[in-house]
């Protein structure tokens, strides 16, 4: 015990350094703008995010409201019979339930909850639902078998849902640029999103630059991804080079409707909901 408590001891203190960080995250921090406030209905939409990949609040509202109470009274249950010296089924649940709860009630006052964060809580549910269903299939077989085979259809329809929603299909679009890309090109994104899925394609061996002519991000949140290695671009007037590629999502946006009138439109590439842009500065 004495060991354990000294190991703790040690982590809070290597932790300290980190905490005038994070206080000025929570003051400085603006949320993120797209995503809407925690509601009454966040926890449960979270459960069937994670386990369908769908809108749980378009089924049958009882079992909207029923899975995820189950959910919970699994966990209740894994808890109270968990007799060890360790209690390791506390640590599990504390793992799986607590940073989703606290992220959805600070987002209560500034909204940063998404359920795609927190892929990690996720798979902490799976976990507890198979020792649920190992613990069920002791007494009783045939209901823990019916148990198993539910939770991998729902899952299975979650997988189905994934593929057939995943369409932002940035690698066609980086795709484009990466075979008629010619020395001395410039790539400029003209938004955080495009940057990040950009630069994951990009096998140019150019840096993507970032477009910021509404404004630089203040190198909070995931901008402080980026926030000092220079690929900020103010002005399309900063560019040297004679061609530039503009990537970003289809539709019309501020970065495409910004191109400088000396610069002529020679392809333009859509797939999904990305979109790519080739012009020649004249």
């Amino acid at each position: 015990v004495l060991f354990r408590s000294a190991a703790n001891a040690l982590a809070l203190i290597l932790f300290l350094p980190w905490v005038p960080n994070m206080i000025k995250q929570l003051t400085r921090g603006q949320g993120l703008g797209w995503l809407p406030k925690s509601s009454l209905y966040t926890f449960n939409d979270t459960i069937w995010q994670f386990f369908s990949f769908t809108d749980g609040r378009k089924l049958f509202q009882p079992i909207y409201w029923v899975v995820p109470i189950l959910v919970l009274m699994v966990m209740v249950y894994l808890i109270i019979k968990d007799k060890s010296k360790q209690r390791y089924t506390i640590m599990l649940v504390s793992f799986t339930l607590l940073p989703v709860l606290l992220a959805i009630a600070a987002s209560l006052v500034r909204p940063v909850y998404h359920e795609r964060y927190f892929v990690f809580s996720a798979i902490g549910v799976c976990i507890v639902l198979a020792l649920f269903v190992g613990q069920l299939y002791i007494k009783h077989r045939v209901l823990a078998c019916m148990a198993a085979v539910i939770i991998i259809l729902v899952q299975l329809v979650g997988l189905r849902n994934v593929n057939a929603q995943a369409n932002h299909k940035m690698s066609e679009v980086a795709g484009r640029i990466n075979s008629g890309f010619m020395v001395g090109d410039s790539i400029v994104s003209g938004e955080l999103y495009t940057y990040f899925d950009g630069s994951y394609y990009n096998s140019t061996g150019s840096t993507i630059l970032l477009y910021t002519g509404s404004g630089r991000p203040n190198g909070y949140g995931e901008s402080g991804l980026i926030f000092d290695k220079g690929v900020y671009l103010d002005s399309y007037n900063e560019l040297t080079s004679k061609r530039v590629w503009v990537l970003g999502k289809t539709g019309q946006h501020s970065y495409f409707d910004n191109v400088p009138s000396n610069w002529k439109l020679l392809e333009s590439y859509s797939a999904g909901y990305s979109a790519v842009r080739l012009y020649q500065i004249q």
